[in-house]
């Protein structure tokens, strides 16, 4: 079965491509508009790609400040039980920053605020802004982490 569809797109494209090249006006016409139409259907099918990409992208992001809060609700938690306000303000500054981020990527994703070029497979400044951002972020929640471990 997979062998006759095979032969049968190859045979569509020999038709086409001879149409094209060799056909009477008319054919060359339908030839060329095929060709236009797929030409159509890829780019459409590139758009949605990007699209989908962007998608994934904001989700990662998301995932990642909510793992954030789950695990600076953990860490309030402990430093409660301690009774320790230097960690306990550390916390409160952490979680500020992941605010912010938070805020940064509601922005990106309303497209009347983020102003995004689709051509390019290169991140813009806002996208760099919030990957660094939230490597600080995990930096800094890293390091309270462990002298929260060593002062146990």
């Amino acid at each position: 079965m997979r062998r006759i569809i095979s032969w049968v797109i190859i045979l569509v494209f020999a038709l086409v491509g001879y149409n094209y090249f060799f056909g009477t006006t008319e054919e060359k016409e339908n030839a060329k508009e095929i060709v236009n139409e797929v030409k159509d259907l890829g780019k459409a099918s590139w758009d949605l790609l990007k699209s989908e990409k962007e998608k994934a992208e904001a989700g990662k992001y998301d995932e990642a400040t909510d793992k954030f809060k789950d695990i600076f609700e953990r860490l309030k938690g402990i430093a409660s039980d301690e009774n320790n306000r230097e960690y306990i303000d550390r916390l409160a500054d952490l979680e500020q920053k992941r605010q912010n981020l938070e805020r940064k990527l509601e922005r990106m994703e309303r497209p009347e605020d983020y102003n995004t070029n689709l051509s390019s497979d290169t991140p813009s400044d806002s996208e760099r802004d919030i990957e660094r951002d939230l490597s600080e972020l995990y930096r800094e929640t890293e390091r309270l982490m462990q002298e929260m471990e060593r002062r146990n």
